[in-house]
């Protein structure tokens, strides 16, 4: 019997329709725009952040079964990123998860949004076949914070989706001065 879906989900699909809704209204040309050399474009942002929750629900299917405990401090920093990913700061992707998260610079639109609806989809389910609660399943290690439990990863997604939309608001902003 499947259980009910997380609220962190609830949460995280929420955010995943705003940005999604925000970059519909956007034109193709504004989509790929890249507004100063080094600065990211709206696709690349995307791209980013369907290969962050594919890595983080790749690591979440893998270790939630594992016998690894989600320490105090663990959940204390994990709990401060998502807070700091509240902000419109600028942060680094670590070197560690850059491979696997950065953008490829070559992405189309209606893909990425497939891609990311589709992996959405998949981890709804998963969430749904749990048997156990997500709160005290060990999800995935965090290059910066540490390890996440299920729901805290959830957290820290719907937070990292909210950071974007700031990043996509100055890229905006920066087009409509050029």
């Amino acid at each position: 019997m499947s259980r009910p879906i997380a609220p962190e989900f609830e949460l995280l699909e929420s955010q995943k329709n705003a940005f999604l809704a925000t970059l519909d209204s956007w034109s193709s040309g504004d989509l790929r725009v890249r507004p100063t050399p080094g600065v990211w474009s709206a696709l690349d942002v995307l791209d980013h952040i369907a290969k962050t929750q594919a890595e983080a629900f790749a690591g979440m299917q893998e270790n939630h079964d594992q016998p690894i405990r989600v320490s105090l401090p663990d959940r204390l920093r994990g709990t401060f990123i998502i807070q700091f990913m509240r902000t419109p700061l600028r942060v680094r992707v670590p070197a560690s998860v850059a491979a696997a998260v950065l953008p490829d610079h070559s992405a189309n639109f209606i893909a990425l949004k497939r891609d990311w609806n589709h992996s959405q989809s998949q981890l709804k389910q998963w969430l749904s076949n749990l048997k156990s609660d997500p709160h005290s399943l060990t999800g995935f290690q965090h290059p910066v914070s540490g390890w996440m439990t299920v729901s805290l990863g959830l957290r820290f997604l719907a937070a990292h989706v909210r950071h974007h939309r700031y990043q996509l608001g100055r890229i905006k902003r920066q087009l409509a001065q050029n």
